[in-house]
């Protein structure tokens, strides 16, 4: 398996420890674009008819107010 995005949806500061450091070094190595949702918030992914990724995140602010970003 060779994944072009990887999807890790985690809290941050949680108790168990996740994501594992070993998964996040094998993913790095193949080259694997990581999102994570304790370092970029809000993931939301849209795949078109033809195949096309377009992956959003989106952050909380200390105002209640989201701030959209497109990443992929």
């Amino acid at each position: 398996m060779n994944p072009q995005i990887a999807l890790i949806g985690v809290g941050k500061y949680n108790i168990f420890g996740h994501p594992n450091p070993e998964v996040l070094n094998r993913l790095e190595s193949m080259g694997t674009k990581i999102f994570r949702t304790d370092e970029n918030g809000e993931i939301t992914i849209k795949i078109g008819i033809e195949g096309k990724i377009k992956i959003k995140n989106t952050f909380a602010t200390k105002d209640s107010c989201k701030k959209e970003r497109k990443v992929v």
